[in-house]
């Protein structure tokens, strides 16, 4: 029998928790890599095959949820949130033949109704972050991590809380005084366990105290809060320097340059009248998007957030150079979803866009201008950057947070639309 006869593909997504699920567009079950891959069980894929050369090799999946392969709960509590993914060509008739032909890991994924759809990036797709060292006054360490030193664990830093404390999702009410000062775990994170080891991690809003208790909200609700096992608060961390060596008597591991200058410092004439950039030519507005964008770069991704340093979405990074520019916020900002693919007769985005920013032609863009994206076709644009340079662009994603991309062709494919900032008015 003719070999081609007898190829097939396997699909192999191994969790973050390490579980592994097996699929095949074959008839029947095969044991590939040591995993069983089950028949058309709830994924539908386009090829995929690893490019060679430099080129950034990311493809798309879908398929339907189903309670023994991927379901809802695994993608609401994030266990699909960089999970990876291979791709074997197969030879059905002795499976120990079958060769790897793409590795990479799902950059996210959505599920509406019955349906997911995964998006998935290769190998080469790492090649396209920015590496090293950023150099900048606040710290570029993880509170806990192993440039950090500071032990999370030690109880002079985090709090165990009861699960039963947990209430409306996302505040937790401690019916007890407790030995740290108000405010102690704001920007902080809260350690959820769910078992089979798996951990998620809210970012913590509020730190209050009352008279003979404590509140500590959530910025957004605990997932599934009914399989919870255990809570547990950490302290929060400003990145300051201030903080590292009051709070934590942790100034010699301090991974900042607290004594670098400011950039309006740099820019700024002796007379004070305006921002300069050395000389008596006055700095540019966009130079000033654009570095005010970069300073936001290691930010992690928190939905709905604009914190530098701490936590923010796309609309966040680009809030905090609003308010860099202008002082404040230029609206109150309503709830709204994550997802990408969110179908709706009213682009909230570009319509708030349009509102307060100047609509520029996409062919007419320049650096420290802001894009926004539709991710996917026939649903509304939700996704913004601010371009540095032609070909690059500060943006927040989960898992990643606040990276400078290349703007690769399937990025410029997505623009739908260009704004500029107003200008500010002269000090």
């Amino acid at each position: 029998m003719n070999r081609v006869t007898t190829e097939c593909h396997a699909w192999i997504i191994t969790k973050t928790n390490g579980a592994a699920l097996g699929f095949c567009d074959h008839d029947r079950a095969l044991s590939v890599n040591g995993v069983l891959c089950q028949p058309q069980a709830g994924l539908a894929s386009v090829a995929l095959q690893q490019s060679s050369g430099m080129s950034i090799d990311n493809t798309e999946a879908s398929g339907y949820l189903s309670d023994v392969a991927i379901n809802e709960s695994d993608i609401k509590l994030g266990l699909y949130d960089g999970a990876e993914v291979q791709t074997w060509r197969v030879d059905w008739q002795n499976t120990e033949t079958a060769s790897l032909e793409f590795r990479g890991h799902i950059s996210s994924i959505t599920q509406k109704d019955t349906l997911f759809h995964a998006e998935i990036q290769g190998l080469t797709a790492a090649l396209n972050r920015p590496v090293g060292r950023v150099f900048q006054k606040p710290c570029s360490a993880v509170l806990g991590d192993k440039r950090c030193g500071v032990d999370i664990g030690s109880s002079d830093v985090q709090l165990q809380v009861a699960v039963s404390d947990l209430t409306e999702g996302r505040v937790v009410k401690i019916p007890y005084a407790i030995p740290f000062d108000e405010g102690w775990f704001s920007h902080g994170v809260a350690r959820v366990e769910y078992g089979n080891d798996y951990i998620k991690y809210y970012t913590i809003k509020n730190d209050r105290r009352l008279e003979a208790s404590s509140e500590v909200e959530f910025w957004y609700p605990v997932i599934e809060p009914e399989r919870v096992q255990s809570i547990s608060l950490i302290a929060g961390c400003d990145k300051r320097f201030e903080t590292c060596k009051s709070k934590f008597n942790n100034a010699i591991n301090f991974q900042g340059f607290p004594d670098i200058p400011d950039q309006d410092w740099m820019a700024i004439h002796p007379t004070q009248s305006s921002e300069k950039s050395g000389g008596d030519a006055p700095m540019r507005q966009a130079e000033l998007i654009i570095t005010e964008a970069r300073s936001w770069i290691g930010t992690p991704f928190h939905h709905q957030a604009s914190l530098k340093h701490v936590g923010s979405d796309c609309l966040g990074v680009i809030r905090g150079v609003w308010r860099h520019l202008f002082g404040a916020d230029p609206q109150n900002i309503p709830p709204y979803s994550q997802a990408w693919d969110e179908i709706s007769k009213s682009e909230a985005m570009l319509g708030a866009f349009a509102h307060h920013l100047i609509p520029v032609d996409n062919s007419a863009t320049q650096p420290g201008d802001i894009v926004v994206f539709r991710m996917r076709p026939n649903t509304i644009a939700k996704h913004c950057a601010i371009l540095t340079a032609p070909n690059s662009f500060v943006h927040a994603y989960d898992p990643d947070g606040v990276v400078e991309s290349n703007l690769t062709d399937s990025w410029q494919r997505r623009i739908v639309a260009g704004f500029r900032f107003p200008k500010r008015s002269q000090e």
